[in-house]
């Protein structure tokens, strides 16, 4: 399973760890601790992945930077997707999988929604800090007008299988477009075919196109804003979530994020990685709540 299926619920209307089990702890045991544990999701480009040794991503650094603020050093905890971004709070934040592992301080890459948050009361989702929202990355020789649906029609579309773009594709416009999706495992994997003209366009995430065409410096291809009509949200916020009771955690965390905003660190972090920094509509200090 992928991030994709955290989204799709949220939009329509194996653990790996890198270090030793532990369960998410008060502020005054963490810093005792001299660690903030954070889970990002693994093979999620440019938000989190393994380079060699070590994971990085706009995620993995943007969380580093909120453990240096708070004075503590940063440790990953690298997690695959589960069936939905429910279990994935379970698993990694308030409970723990069952087959053991423990959980984290932190998680990185959770929907910003108040309906969402109602429904998981035992989590704070909170600190919004990116907007995301959907694009179409095209080969201009092969497609004139990413708007143009008849053009949409006739060219080869790359998506994630199982993706807001696949669920985009296979049902819009009485299904016109169904047979232009390409179906790949990952958008990494789409991204290379668009590369090597095995698709014409790719649709998805804007942060993972424009990470992906900056990591393969793919100048030759363009990149649109995606409207998904009568179906789906185009765009949602991302936040961080911690446990219920971690009060101290979250307050400490909104300090940090907040003074990195102002200090342009967020916009330098997305840079990084070839991505244009979209703030969310909320302020970094808010709360999701009903």
């Amino acid at each position: 399973m992928t991030v994709r299926h955290a989204l799709i619920g949220l939009l329509v209307s194996t653990l790996t760890a890198l270090t030793s089990p532990a369960w998410s702890q008060s502020m005054e045991e963490i810093r005792e601790r001299g660690v903030l544990r954070v889970a990002v999701y693994k093979d999620f480009p440019p938000y989190s992945y393994r380079d060699g040794a070590r994971y990085r991503g706009t995620d993995v650094d943007l969380a580093r930077a909120i453990a240096e603020r708070m004075g503590l050093a940063m440790e990953v905890r690298a997690i695959g997707a589960d069936e939905n971004m429910e279990d994935d709070l379970r698993n990694n934040i308030w409970k723990g999988h069952y087959i053991g592992g423990g959980v984290a301080d932190l998680m990185m890459h959770v929907p910003f929604d108040p309906a969402f948050a109602e429904e998981n009361d035992r989590t704070i989702i909170f600190a919004p800090y990116f907007r995301e929202q959907m694009a179409i990355a095209f080969d201009p020789e092969r497609l004139g007008d990413a708007t143009d649906v008849t053009q949409l029609a006739e060219i080869r579309i790359g998506v994630e299988v199982d993706s807001v773009g696949d669920y985009y594709l296979s049902g819009a416009h009485g299904g016109l477009l169904s047979g232009s999706a390409q179906r790949m495992l990952t958008a990494d994997e789409a991204m290379d075919a668009l590369i090597d003209g095995e698709v014409d366009a790719v649709l998805a995430p804007r942060a993972q196109l424009e990470g992906g065409l900056a990591a393969r410096k793919a100048d030759a291809f363009r990149l649109s804003m995606f409207q998904l009509r009568g179906m789906l949200r185009s765009f949602w916020d991302i936040a961080i979530a911690a446990k219920v009771g971690n009060d101290q955690l979250v307050a400490e965390v909104m300090s940090a994020l907040a003074a990195l905003k102002q200090d342009g660190v967020l916009e330098a972090v997305a840079a990084d990685y070839g991505v244009s920094y979209m703030a969310p509509a909320a302020d970094v200090t808010a709360v999701a709540a009903p």
